[in-house]
């Protein structure tokens, strides 16, 4: 999103100040906000163009605050997303990401992303539908790590749509399966341009 040099910054709910992506982590605290620093940085032209000139934009999936609010960060990136006329999908994590999302729900996902980004940053969000199995369950507890919660009723509440869709892989680690994913996000962007 950006060329410049730049450090993200997240301030913790009890107000401590950690600065650096990689020491954020390791603080074990919940994140209430992330910032860049400097503030302002310039966004490269092509990114922007390629947002103005999408049929859908794609936020995910990644980390909430390390991965995805970067780029919203930068000066132009969210303007960018909300006033195209794409259908903006955010791909939401399966699990939690101790500290980071501890206690969040898929709906808190969204709201994060709209309290950095601004309302219209998300039209739909593409939430997991797959059974976890006991075994994994087990593996992610001792982790701290539980499933993400779809609160439907909320993320309609924010103004969002939401599609449940089989989109893991369960092997050793649950993550996204490339090709469930993929086909998952074209459904829904056929769906909702009738193409």
């Amino acid at each position: 999103a950006s060329k410049d040099h730049v450090r993200l910054d997240a301030i913790m709910e009890d107000g401590t100040i950690v600065e650096g992506e990689s020491q954020i982590p390791e603080v074990h605290k919940k994140i209430h906000r992330v910032r860049l620093f400097p503030e302002h940085v310039q966004p490269v032209q092509s990114a922007l163009d390629a947002l103005k000139n999408a049929d859908a934009i794609i936020l995910g999936p990644g980390s909430l605050y390390t991965s995805i609010m970067p780029n919203l960060l930068v000066d132009g990136v969210a303007e960018a997303i909300r006033k195209s006329k794409a259908i903006k999908i955010y791909i939401c994590n399966v699990m939690s990401q101790p500290p980071e999302t501890d206690g969040y729900t898929a709906s808190m996902h969204a709201k994060a992303i709209i309290d950095h980004a601004g309302p219209g940053i998300i039209d739909y969000m593409i939430v997991n539908d797959t059974e976890i199995s006991e075994e994994m369950l087990e593996y992610y507890a001792e982790q701290g790590a539980t499933p993400v919660e779809v609160d439907g009723e909320a993320i309609n509440a924010l103004g969002i749509g939401y599609d449940r869709a089989d989109i893991i892989n369960e092997a050793d680690v649950i993550r996204h399966n490339p090709e469930k994913l993929s086909h998952a996000v074209m459904k829904l962007i056929y769906e909702m341009t009738g193409r």
